[in-house]
């Protein structure tokens, strides 16, 4: 056995096991919001640009429009085709 095992200290940091696992989860609780502050940042930056390009950012029922394209697309590229067709029925 190591001795880090034998005292419940973490082998490769020093420091002990359940202290290691909570720096680790706080560092992972930190990443994960960061994560996703940035994705509603970019969900949002292509929402407007999408709606800009084809012509619905002054539809009265742009977000319900969009929410719809959203639902049935499955990625960015597949939004933007959804929202270039419903653009030319509205």
């Amino acid at each position: 056995k190591k001795l880090g095992a034998e005292l419940n200290f973490c082998t490769k940091c020093g420091f002990a096991v359940k202290e290691h696992f909570v720096r680790l989860k706080d560092q992972y609780d930190r990443l994960r919001d960061e994560y996703n502050d940035n994705l509603r940042e970019l969900d949002s930056e292509f929402k407007w640009d999408a709606l800009t390009e084809v012509g619905l950012m002054d539809h009265p029922k742009m977000d319900q429009i969009y929410e719809y394209a959203y639902d049935k697309g499955n990625g960015y590229s597949e939004i933007f085709s959804e929202l270039e067709t419903l653009s030319q029925f509205v």
